[in-house]
């Protein structure tokens, strides 16, 4: 897939969570994020969410993850 899938849709405020990811090793690491948006619409459920993690002052990544891979923190 690329770029941002169809249906999204802002959350406000955002929340914060973590994402799993499996690195090559086979091990899972967590890492924190917020989440600015979900796709599709409410209401149905979350495939997709828009998560932010901050990587220094005023730096940020974006990244449209799984919605399984999130957990609220």
């Amino acid at each position: 897939m690329h770029g941002d899938p169809p249906g999204q849709t802002p959350i406000e405020p955002y929340r914060s969570a973590t994402v799993r990811s499996d690195l090559y090793s086979g091990e899972t690491v967590g890492i924190p994020v917020v989440v600015v948006s979900r796709a599709p619409a409410p209401p149905s459920p979350a495939e997709w969410l828009c998560v932010r993690q901050t990587l220094g002052h005023e730096r940020h990544w974006f990244a449209w993850v799984p919605a399984e891979r999130v957990t609220a923190r």
